[in-house]
């Protein structure tokens, strides 16, 4: 309880007439009325933003140790970076398993340990993150092994412990990436078989009958086309008792050639193979049965 007690003594008596003694009594009854509710509403207004403040630290311990259960709990890759260095803080079990270290080893580490990408073009993928730029990024991780990974990347900033921070989601797609490389190599692979195709439709040979220049045109274009350094067309006689090269192309050094014949008197066995099948996909020439015959006189002195 505050109280403000005025006193006169003689002196202000002598001075001032009754009426004024009873003013400045009045006056002294009003300062303190004033100073006390002052006072009270002082109080007031300090347990509120105290009330505010437990409210709102409650709030922050509970959106935490929300984000923290997520973290930890998640089976998703998921890295907390401090963008101002690159330090790595902390990782999550699904990250640690996948890279290959302890939670313990990676937050001694920083993002360029696992980043193949230049430490420039980091630093600058941070700052557009915080700038609240592009989110997703296509990277390369090096793992534990030393092993490299393609990686698809969320990052975005966080508020924790009073610091913005860097959260990246880590996705891994190799095996996607790998995939699209396959398709990517056939549909270029379609497309040049498609160019020779319409070269050969062009040419002059078609038209008059001559297969050997259509010959020259197919094993030129088809040893361009897919990095051969030898191509050879092929043909039967009408009794299909000889094999005839009617033409064979060298890349090194640029030359078309024709000859040799093969009889079916000399090479029973290849012969056999060449009219029950239509393909004869021997990786190894030379020791498969199907074409080892040619190998003294054809594949050795071609090799």
């Amino acid at each position: 309880t505050w109280a403000l007690v005025t006193r006169p003594g003689p002196a202000f008596w002598a001075t001032h007439p009754h009426r004024a003694g009873l003013a400045t009594g009045a006056t002294g009854l009003l300062l303190t009325t004033a100073l006390t509710a002052f006072i009270a509403l002082s109080a007031r207004r300090r347990d509120d933003l105290q009330r505010q403040i437990l409210a709102r630290t409650a709030e922050l311990r509970e959106s935490e140790l929300r984000y923290r259960m997520l973290f930890a709990n998640n089976g998703a890759m998921m890295i907390l970076i401090d963008p101002a260095d690159g330090r790595i803080l902390e990782a999550n079990p699904a990250a640690a398993a996948f890279y290959g270290w302890s939670p313990e080893e990676f937050a001694g580490k920083k993002i360029t340990d696992i980043n193949t990408s230049p430490t420039e073009q980091l630093r600058a993928v941070l700052a557009q993150v915080l700038g609240g730029e592009r989110k997703r990024y296509q990277f390369q991780h090096r793992l534990a092994d030393g092993a490299l990974r393609d990686v698809e990347v969320y990052l975005t900033p966080i508020h924790l412990h009073g610091q913005t921070l860097v959260c990246s989601i880590v996705h891994d797609i190799t095996e996607r990436i790998a995939a699209e490389g396959i398709t990517t190599a056939t549909v270029a692979r379609v497309l040049l078989q498609n160019q020779i195709v319409s070269r050969l439709a062009l040419n002059q040979g078609i038209t008059t009958g001559e297969v050997a220049l259509v010959a020259r045109e197919l094993t030129q274009s088809v040893s361009a086309a897919f990095g051969l350094d030898r191509v050879g067309v092929w043909l039967f006689d009408h009794t299909e008792q000889e094999l005839a090269c009617i033409d064979q192309f060298t890349h090194t050094p640029a030359a078309h050639t024709s000859g040799p014949v093969f009889t079916a008197a000399r090479y029973p066995e290849a012969f056999a193979a060449l009219k029950s099948a239509k393909c004869i996909d021997a990786h190894d020439a030379a020791s498969d049965p199907r074409t080892a015959a040619y190998t003294e006189e054809y594949l050795r002195p071609h090799l």
